[in-house]
């Protein structure tokens, strides 16, 4: 009889939600060491040793000012549950803290409500800057350049980087791993071919969900117009024009032909061109040279 009564008031008392004991176990994530843009959802382990309900559940990581909670129904006496929350992304470095609580109406052992872990963040950091070309360059028309910038990674560990250069139309990429606390050149792995006016070249690096630009704004001589050259190769004033009734392919060739917009021209037509003879690939001044093409 006395037994009886024992069990009537225990289950009595879980009824009304005294007499419970609910703690949380463990964090199961994070735990340990994790890296940078790596997506987790923070879990921890709730136990019910005496059962109770409802239970509300809460996960703090107080570094990176996240917080979620959320509300379990009544549980069984004995019941180990794993509590999921919203995904979260790691920024940062160095340790953090996940802090996991609960609150259950009559709970009778408080001590076990909540659980502290410092974890490890493995920080994808990197540092960027264009060197080729920088920032207020000026480069003749015709110029050709493999667009290059210096990359550092800040991190702790190696880094897989991809690095866009993108100039206008012109995108190109290129993928490589980078060692912890390493440093190198990266140069774009197609040339560019330098036409006249202002240039905006915007580089790109990703790694760890993370992406690090730089920019640079060059500019290329002729503007609205290709420059033409006041004397000849014999050192005389410019007399003219050349008049061409046949302009030879060979010829073509070896320059750069434009019009008078200062586009270039790819399958010459009857009409005023500008003639750059040699390209300034080290930024020497080339002659230029205005011509007319007849039919």
């Amino acid at each position: 009889m006395r037994f009886c009564i024992l069990v009537s008031a225990f289950c009595l008392l879980t009824a009304v939600g005294l007499g419970s004991d609910v703690g949380i176990d463990t964090i199961a994530r994070p735990n340990g060491t994790i890296d940078s843009g790596e997506a987790v959802v923070p879990t921890c382990v709730v136990h019910a040793y005496t059962g109770s309900g409802p239970v509300d559940v809460h996960f703090l990581i107080p570094e990176a000012g996240y917080h979620d909670s959320l509300t379990l129904p009544p549980l069984p006496p004995g019941m180990i549950d794993s509590v999921k929350f919203a995904p979260w992304t790691p920024i940062g470095r160095d340790s953090m803290t996940a802090l996991a609580w609960l609150y259950c109406a009559g709970d009778t052992t408080p001590q076990n409500d909540t659980f502290r872990m410092r974890f490890r963040v493995l920080a994808a950091e990197l540092a960027l800057e264009i060197t080729v070309p920088r920032n207020g360059d000026t480069l003749d028309s015709g110029a050709v350049f493999f667009p290059q910038c210096r990359i550092w990674n800040l991190s702790g560990h190696s880094l897989m980087v991809e690095v866009r250069f993108t100039i206008g139309v012109y995108r190109v990429t290129r993928v490589f791993n980078l060692g912890a606390g390493g440093a190198t050149v990266v140069t774009a792995p197609a040339p560019y071919a330098a036409m006249p006016g202002a240039h905006l070249l915007v580089v790109e690096a990703s790694t760890g969900g993370r992406v690090y630009a730089d920019t640079s704004w060059f500019y290329v001589r002729g503007g609205a117009g290709v420059e033409e050259g006041m004397k000849d190769e014999g050192g005389r004033m410019n007399s003219g024009p050349t008049i061409l009734s046949a302009y030879s392919v060979k010829r073509l060739a070896s320059g750069v032909l434009f019009d008078a917009l200062g586009r270039r021209v790819l399958h010459p037509k009857p009409g005023v061109c500008f003639l750059r003879e040699r390209l300034a690939v080290n930024r020497e001044p080339s002659a230029v040279i205005k011509v007319v093409i007849e039919k």
